[in-house]
Formats: C-alpha cells, structure tokens, sequence
C-alpha cells in the first residue's frame, strides 16, 4: 500500500510539474494573446488604401480578413486585394514584355510606400506563387510568380547603392525586396532577366552590409528584418536532415550577414528604454520619442529580428520576455494611440505571432527553395 502511495504521489508531482512547465512554456502568453485579440478585432474596411489592407495580411497572415461596412462581413483580406487589383488599376501588364507589375500608385490609390512592398508581404505571409492570381487592369490574372519575375527584370543593385537613404517607392530601401526573394525561396538561386546580368543573392546582401545600422525606414529595423528572415531562409536551406537551422555552418557572405544581425541584436538589448520599448535610438544613434505608437513600431520590428536571428535558448533569455511585456502593454494600455498607426498595429500583431510560434516550437514558415540553376521565375523570361 505504501508503495502505490508513493507511486501516486510521484505522478501527482510529476503532473504538477509538467503543468508548471506548460504555463512557463511561454512568458506572457496571455497578455500577447490578449494584445492580438485587440489588434485583430480592429479590421481594416475595403474603404481603405491597398498598403493598409497588406499591412494588415503582415500582421494577419494569409487569415487576415477585411469588413464590408455596408453588410458588417467580413472577407478574406487577400482574395478581396488581389481581386480588385486590376479594377483600381494599380496590376498592369508591362509595356516593355509582357509580364506585369505593380504599380505603386495609381488612380489616387497608394498601394506601396516601399519598393515591393505588395510582394514581399504577399510572398511571407505565404501566398503561393503558382496558385496566387491577380487581376490585372487589362483583364489578365496572372500567378503572383509573374509578379516576381518581373521585379527580377527591374533588380539593379546599381540603383540601390548608395549611403543617402532615398524614401518612397522608387527609392533604395531594400527592407521589402529582401523579403520577397527570401519568401519567393531566391536566397540559393541565380537568375538572369534585366540589364543587371546574372544575379544571385550575393549581389544584394553586400549592400545592405554597408549601410549604417539605422538607415532607412523604421531607423533601419526594416531593412534589417529582411537580413534576418534571408539569413534564416539560407540556414534552413543548408540545415541536413532536417536539422536546428542555427546548427548549419555559414560561409561567405552569409557569415558577414549574421555577423551584422548579431550586432543589431547586441544594440537591440543594449539601447533598450527603461520601460524595456525602443524607438529611433535603438541603435545608438536615432531620437527618441515617447510616442507609444513609435515605441510599439520598432520594439515589435526588434523583435521581428530577434525571432529570425536567435536560437531557442536566448530566445527564452528574461531581457526579452520584458521586452515583448512591454510591447504587449503598450498595444493594450495605449491602444488608442497605437491604433492610428497601421506600420505599429501590423508590426505588433507579426512579431507577436512569430514569438509565440518560436515558443511554440512552431518553426517559422518556409517557403520552396530554387536551387542555383533551377529558378522558375528566372524560366520565365521576357
């Protein structure tokens, strides 16, 4: 009798344990499942801008729905986009090959404030390239990998070079495009389509590499997201039998890449506000703002980067945890204010999303890798 005591005294214990574990599995998860029940609750209507519609699928995913004013229904946010693109214009056919574009505004409608910034939210938040059509102006419905093809046509690192940041659309900021060839699976591949000539990711990174760490939008956190999903995307792509990606070895330009996303990282935990938020000075050299939607903006594009960069265990590092409290609280306690900023809503929601995945043990979204010489988007020549 003492014996099957014992015995159930020990199952007790290990149940509790199990369960103290379970709640500790993730730190603040009730307050990041409270932050995007918030934040999701707050839908776009089909009123508004396309680039808020695409802010909206980043920090919803492919699930990201938008309301109809008129009947209180709620639609698929994606299909609703990609469906209207030729009706309000800005999905056209080219004039110099027939593939199409996106236009970053047209008809009074802005639909990028970033260049590629339709594909790479598309392409992460995992539309696929084959099965995604898109209304084109002119009645076509093109697959969303006709898209990419023709933003390989248009890929000069000549005209992203540069130390002065040049914003807007047409500008050099590469947050966006880096994304897009790391989710359109590019990070491994060659292609040959505009006047660059053969191109492959190492042409890119290197510019990005010698830029300062707060230049561009977000002061520089964009820019450096698409680093760290690239790096992420390559580490998977090298990982053998299904192995920790942060195991695989890095050569090359790879290893400058994640040599920078470690110091970023560093910054990250360094200029941390006392309230454990970021702004602009993250990095050391940006102003500070006390502006809770600026804080909610870069401390969830921080952590964004840190989900891509980090392995399990300093993932679970408590510098980190106050730091997702602090976004958490400031989605909710000043929502108000948050609200009015699609980039700081978006961002909250798609960084919050990736750490509880990370958490979760839930690995990141991977997308089809092209091998060196077999880049169907590069097959698909004008």
């Amino acid at each position: 009798m003492l014996k099957l005591r014992n015995l159930c005294l020990f199952l007790l214990a290990v149940t509790i344990a199990a369960s103290g574990l379970s709640c500790r599995g993730i730190p603040n998860q009730s307050k990041i499942n409270k932050a995007l029940e918030r934040i999701d609750a707050a839908l776009p209507t089909m009123a508004e801008q396309p680039w808020e519609i695409l802010l909206d699928i980043h920090g919803g995913g492919l699930f990201a729905k938008v309301r109809d004013i008129s009947s209180d229904n709620q639609i698929d946010a994606v299909a609703y986009l990609t469906a209207q693109a030729g009706a309000q214009g800005w999905s056209v056919m080219r004039d110099d090959m027939f593939l199409p574009r996106i236009l970053s505004q047209a008809r009074g409608i802005t639909v990028e404030q970033h260049p590629n910034m339709f594909l790479g939210i598309m392409l992460h938040a995992g539309a696929d390239p084959i099965q995604q059509y898109i209304t084109t102006a002119t009645g076509e419905s093109p697959e969303l990998r006709s898209f990419v093809s023709s933003m390989l046509v248009d890929l000069d690192p000549r005209d992203l070079s540069g130390s002065q940041y040049v914003p807007g659309p047409d500008g050099n900021a590469m947050g966006w495009t880096l994304l897009a060839l790391a989710d359109a699976g590019l990070t491994e591949a060659n292609w040959e389509m505009g006047p660059a000539g053969r191109l492959n990711i190492s042409n890119i990174l290197p510019l990005v590499l010698d830029r300062p760490l707060n230049w561009g939008p977000t002061a520089g956190l964009d820019e450096h997201f698409g680093l760290a999903r690239c790096v992420y995307v390559h580490r998977t792509a090298q990982a053998k039998d299904g192995k920790n990606p942060f195991d695989a070895k890095l050569t090359g330009i790879w290893t400058n890449a994640a040599a920078r996303l470690d110091t970023v990282a560093a910054a990250i935990k360094k200029n941390r506000r006392k309230d454990n938020t970021l702004d602009a000075s993250w990095s050391g050299a940006g102003p500070r703002s006390d502006a809770p939607a600026v804080r909610a903006r870069h401390t969830a594009r921080a952590l964004a980067i840190l989900c891509m960069t980090l392995p399990d265990k300093q993932l679970r590092e408590s510098w980190i945890s106050d730091t997702v409290s602090a976004l958490t609280d400031l989605v909710t306690k000043d929502f108000d204010s948050v609200s009015k900023d699609p980039y700081a809503m978006a961002y909250s929601a798609h960084a919050l999303r990736l750490y509880r995945d990370r958490l979760e043990n839930k690995k990141p979204r991977m997308p089809k890798i092209c091998g060196p010489e077999d880049c169907p988007y590069s097959r698909m020549r004008p």
